[in-house]
C-alpha cells in the first residue's frame, strides 16, 4: 500500500464513523473524525490539513454538497481531495459534479476503499477511478 495518510472522516452515523476510523487506523492511517460538515470545517480551520476528506453525502444540517461548496470557497482547504461515500442511487453523479476524486458506494467494500487510498498515496493529483 501507499504511504500513511491523514484522513478526515465526515459521517453523521456514529457507528459508521467509529468503524471507519478504527479500520483506517488499523491500516496505518491517521484519522480525524467529524460528525458533520460544520464540525469538519472547524477542524480544517487549524493545521495540519488532511491528505483527503472522506465524506458522506446525505447528512443533516450540512450535506456533502454544501460542505464541498464551503470547502471550495476557502482557498486554504480547497485543494484537499474529496472522497464521497453514499448509498444514494444518484450519488455517483453528484460526486462527479462536485469534483470528487472518488465515489465509494455504501456499504463500502474494504478493498475498494484501500485501493482508492493507495492510489491517493501514490499520486499527488489526478482522478482515482
Amino acid at each position: 500500500m501507499g504511504r500513511n495518510l491523514h484522513i478526515l472522516v465526515v459521517e453523521d452515523d456514529r457507528d459508521v464513523r467509529e468503524s471507519l476510523t478504527l479500520f483506517l487506523e488499523l491500516e496505518g492511517h491517521t484519522v480525524t473524525a467529524a460528525g458533520g460538515g460544520h464540525e469538519a470545517l472547524e477542524l480544517l480551520a487549524s493545521p495540519p490539513s488532511p491528505h483527503a476528506i472522506l465524506i458522506d453525502l446525505n447528512m443533516p444540517h450540512m450535506t456533502g454538497d454544501e460542505f464541498r461548496a464551503a470547502q471550495l470557497a476557502d482557498e486554504r482547504i480547497a485543494g484537499i481531495p474529496l472522497l464521497v461515500m453514499s448509498a444514494d442511487v444518484h450519488a455517483a453523479e453528484r460526486a462527479r459534479v462536485m469534483g470528487a476524486l472518488a465515489f465509494l458506494k455504501k456499504p463500502m467494500e474494504a478493498e475498494r476503499l484501500l485501493a482508492v487510498l493507495a492510489k491517493l498515496g501514490d499520486h499527488s493529483s489526478g482522478s482515482v477511478k
